[in-house]
């Protein structure tokens, strides 16, 4: 599987789709640095993101999101809904995801299904942390 990301403007939400055979540190930065971009042009803030990494990348590269969120600008003002399809993969990005929410980095959540994951970005639901 080629690593690549799609990303595009859709009704009031920025959809973002991850496909890697492995992510890396690198390529999250330059993924998250594209999101904050499109936002930014947009003027959207809700994010709605699905990755399709099969494998997960280190504990350290997980680790360093929090200094790539803060070097490429994704803020607590940045809403993301994410859902992580592979479960190694999903089990690692629970771990991203406390970091991230323990240094008040992140409005966001992740999710088992696209359903739910657009049922909280768009009907500003909250779900219990897990």
């Amino acid at each position: 599987m080629a690593e690549g990301f799609t990303i595009e403007k859709r009704d009031n939400y920025i959809y973002v789709r991850i496909e890697a055979e492995q992510a890396s540190a690198e390529f999250s930065r330059r993924f998250f640095g594209a999101i904050a971009q499109a936002c930014q042009e947009h003027n959207c803030y809700n994010i709605l993101g699905e990755s399709f990494a099969t494998k997960p990348m280190s504990t350290t590269e997980a680790f360093e999101h929090a200094e790539i969120f803060r070097e490429v600008g994704i803020t607590p003002r940045h809403r993301l809904a994410w859902v992580t399809h592979a479960k190694p993969v999903a089990d690692q990005a629970r771990f991203v995801e406390m970091v991230l929410k323990n240094r008040g980095l992140v409005t966001g959540f992740l999710f088992d299904t696209m359903d739910e994951a657009c049922d909280w970005l768009l009907g500003q639901h909250q779900p219990v942390d897990q």
